[in-house]
């Protein structure tokens, strides 16, 4: 199974006072966390997790790595257009977890 390994930090640009969210990172290799240490380690990078994680990053002092168990499909339209959002349900995008008494869990 594809995964992607975001590590997040945050930038404090002295000489303008300016905060800049950066990454460290974006790959589907799994040992470019190998041997590092993270104060917070973030499964899952849907709505919540992705939220979790930026907002530890505002720290400059905390290092955090987000995990995320699908394939990066940051450029797939179905995933940062609106218009074409709804497409994602029932596609090769949607886990469709099976649940109880034969319902699914979409997402």
């Amino acid at each position: 199974m594809a995964f992607i390994i975001l590590i997040i930090a945050l930038v404090l640009l002295p000489s303008t006072f300016a905060v800049t969210l950066s990454t460290f990172g974006v790959t589907s290799n799994s040992s470019a966390a190998t041997g590092k240490t993270f104060d917070y380690i973030v499964v899952g990078a849907g709505l919540a997790g992705i939220t979790v994680a930026a907002r530890l990053a505002e720290n400059p002092a905390i290092t955090v790595l987000l995990v995320e168990a699908g394939a990066d499909n940051r450029d797939d339209p179905r995933v940062y257009d609106i218009y074409t959002y709804g497409e994602a349900f029932g596609s090769d995008l949607d886990w469709n977890w099976p649940a109880d008494q034969g319902r699914h869990i979409p997402g």
